[in-house]
């Protein structure tokens, strides 16, 4: 039997947030997820074994460098969730361009690859 993980699907939401925030000009955001892994891994503090967690790792690490004057990926606990599983917190004043989503709400909540706006 083979060991399976969520982590792909953690660093996927991840990308899928920054997609977003991109596409609608943030430069500053906040990425919180409840797992310690992707969080710790993404802030430099735990060592990445895993080839393919490496490769997203890279990949988020240049979409950041090259969008973003600033990106905190932040954990939540378990218990402390009030939707979705990941959130993206962005600020309406760091568009560059007014945005429908922007507008209604400064908080996206994304569950694996789908984004609601609250």
């Amino acid at each position: 039997m083979t060991k399976t993980s969520n982590n792909p699907a953690e660093y996927e939401a991840i990308l899928a947030g920054l997609s977003l925030a991109r596409e609608v000009g943030v430069k500053r955001l906040t990425c919180k997820t409840d797992s310690k892994l992707t969080v710790g891994n993404l802030n430099d503090k735990f060592q990445i074994k895993d080839p393919i967690l490496l490769q997203y790792y890279h990949l988020v690490r240049a979409i950041i460098q090259s969008a973003f004057e600033q990106v905190r990926i932040e954990h939540i606990p378990k218990d402390r969730q009030h939707q979705g599983r990941y959130s993206l917190q962005i600020g309406q004043h760091q568009a560059k361009k007014p945005s429908p989503i922007l507008t209604t709400a400064n908080t996206i909540h994304a569950f694996h690859h789908t984004l609601v706006k609250i």
